[in-house]
């Protein structure tokens, strides 16, 4: 069989996002990034969604409601839509992920 992945981007959709959808495809210049698509939004240099040259795929999922097992929160560290992106970039399987 084939592994699908489905997304479902549950945003406000009073936001000014919708107006501005992207398919983004970067072609990399560094031989040891991969191509990659990302769907997002006009201006956004993160990833929400997407997949790899290597059928790496990853999307983000949102947690309004975190208990006391997430830590304490902090606005110092590497925002998730760089790590996301950098997922497709450069790594090659679920492992280097």
């Amino acid at each position: 069989g084939i592994l699908m992945q489905i997304r479902a981007l549950d945003w406000d959709t009073d936001g000014p996002f919708k107006d501005y959808p992207a398919i983004l495809v970067y072609h990399p210049s560094d031989n040891n990034a991969n191509t990659f698509a990302s769907l997002g939004f006009t201006g956004f240099i993160g990833s929400i969604t997407g997949i790899s040259q290597s059928r790496l795929s990853i999307s983000e999922i949102g947690v309004y409601w975190s208990d006391s097992t997430w830590g304490k929160e902090s606005r110092f560290g590497y925002p998730f839509i760089f790590v996301l992106r950098d997922i497709l970039m450069f790594d090659d399987d679920v492992l280097e992920a």
